[in-house]
């Protein structure tokens, strides 16, 4: 089926009980094929209608083809699949970025420009389980609100866009800007067939708007177990280079360096493993230590475990002085695969990952966590929740002894409500709270903090818990005051009384808490 269309997007009903069916798509003169599996259907047995953004490169020519032309039938195209009420199911996540439809997980290619914040992310849009990945596209102006583009890269051939990372050339090394124009934006990801991986570049000479695939590409082919994947690019600016992270494959689970001084072009420079489990979605940037004023080396890895150091002087390579966590899985669940946004004004380091959890519905499946600021101190990188989600704070109702017992029992909870509590537990007494069915408790005179099956030892001395704990339809974020830890933990809403607040029914002494309700990013 031909298309001649300025439409920005095709639209097709799937459900996730169809049989697959093979679909090819190309662009005029049936140019850079892409070969999907999709469950169509028909409109009245759909799960949902999938949306997919038309390339750029297609020169406003789309061609569909499959073997059912019933189902070639169903195809409608659109430029806006995308509006606020499809974010209100009771199920979906209310101040967490979620997909409008699909399949989504690690984010990807992060970045800050002219204003606008670019999320990239793993998105399958045809389903709500992973398959054939592109790279779905959102934008926020302030790192809560988004509003969500499409899909940016897609798959060439049988293949898949796995994970990777922007960088923003504003000097135009790599010579694919315009002259006159904006900056050119780099995005690198992975391309991924059976057995045959490569690292890849698409790039966009309008902003961020569309990406077009370098005509060279590959700018790396495997270097380790034939699945090395997930480029992190950085600049090292006393040095004058370019540097890319990758790891290696599951069978060395290493990590290589490369470096570039056009971004097109990479040399191998070292090899390391990363100690314990470390693994895939490396994340390397250089951050100022805010005790020291030193400029430091940072990597963290897919769990959220990171190691600091410093270049040699002589060769460039790394030399790792110590590391630690800032991320708390459970069970291989949580956040997984995190990713800091690159060219942020005054060095601030935002960062966010995938919300690994169980949650689909008919039409969606995986969310994102909280955006957090990561500030280096003292030789310790620390989280923080960002600032703009004060915003989302609509009712607030503060609460102090002696008066607990009876002003609790008057709030008002009910099981969709969104709410972020501020609290400071009182000092060598043990609290226990209860969110969607996941007990947390603060043990003062152990020093203990315990939150589902995660246990964390406060220091000598440090007997009271102080945070900030954000709840949400399908999650809960614990955040320490002092940045220490980002715990995040799914919960089952609709089962129970959202919010259990135990002992805090019988304490007298001195417990300060304040409960803000809050608004949903699709609706404030």
């Amino acid at each position: 089926m031909y298309f001649s269309t300025q439409h920005r997007f095709w639209t097709i009903p799937v459900c996730g009980t169809a049989p697959e069916t093979i679909f090819k798509i190309s662009g005029k003169n049936h140019q850079y094929e892409y070969i999907l599996k999709i469950r169509a259907t028909g409109s009245g047995q759909a799960d949902f209608v999938a949306a997919s953004s038309i390339p750029v490169y297609f020169e406003r020519e789309l061609n569909i083809e499959c073997d059912n032309q019933a189902l070639l039938n169903e195809i409608r195209l659109t430029d806006s699949p995308f509006n606020s009420d499809g974010y209100a199911g009771p199920h979906r996540q209310q101040f967490h970025f979620s997909s409008r439809t699909g399949f989504l997980n690690d984010p990807n290619g992060l970045f800050y420009f002219q204003g606008t914040y670019h999320l990239f992310f793993q998105h399958h849009p045809f389903g709500v389980y992973g398959a054939q990945q592109h790279w779905g596209h959102a934008i926020s102006s302030d790192l809560v609100h988004w509003q969500e583009k499409g899909q940016a890269l897609f798959p060439r051939g049988t293949s898949a866009c796995w994970s990777g990372s922007a960088f923003v050339d504003t000097e135009n090394v790599s010579g694919l800007g315009i002259p006159g124009g904006p900056s050119p934006i780099l995005l690198f990801f992975t391309s991924a067939d059976s057995g045959c991986f490569s690292q890849n570049i698409a790039y966009s000479v309008d902003g961020g708007e569309n990406f077009i695939p370098y005509r060279r590409n590959p700018v790396l082919i495997s270097q380790g177990d034939g699945d090395d994947r997930d480029p992190s690019i950085a600049y090292d600016a006393e040095c004058r280079e370019f540097l890319m992270c990758l790891f290696l494959g599951e069978t060395s689970r290493q990590f290589g360096m490369f470096r570039s001084d056009d971004l097109l072009h990479w040399q191998e420079f070292q090899r390391f493993s990363f100690p314990g489990e470390g693994c895939e979605c490396p994340d390397l940037f250089s951050i100022r230590d805010e005790a020291t004023g030193r400029v430091r080396w940072v990597l963290i890895e897919a769990n959220g475990h990171y190691l600091l150091g410093d270049r040699n002087g002589k060769d460039g390579t790394f030399v790792w002085n110590t590391g630690g966590t800032i991320l708390n899985r459970q069970d291989y669940l949580g956040p997984y695969a995190g990713q800091s946004f690159q060219n942020v004004p005054d060095g601030k380091r935002y960062y966010m990952a995938w919300h690994w959890d169980h949650t689909r519905t008919r039409e969606t499946s995986q969310a994102m966590t909280l955006p957090v600021e990561l500030k280096l101190r003292g030789e310790r990188l620390l989280v923080f929740p960002v600032e703009a989600l004060k915003t989302l704070r609509c009712e607030t109702y503060r609460f102090s002894a002696p008066a607990f017992q009876v002003r609790l029992r008057e709030l008002p909870v009910d099981s969709g409500d969104l709410w972020e509590l501020e609290i400071v537990t009182p000092p060598d007494e043990e609290i226990h709270l209860n969110f969607g069915g996941v007990p947390i408790a603060f043990d003062g005179k152990r020093r203990e903090l315990r939150i589902a099956s995660s246990v964390i030892t406060y220091p000598d001395g440090e007997t009271y818990f102080r945070g900030r704990i954000f709840l949400d339809r399908n999650t809960v974020d614990l955040f320490d005051h002092a940045g220490r830890f980002m715990l995040c933990v799914s919960v089952d809403r609709h089962s129970s009384r959202p919010v259990e607040f135990g002992d805090l029914w019988k304490t007298n002494r001195l417990c300060e808490l304040t409960v803000h309700r809050l608004k949903s990013i699709w609706q404030s």
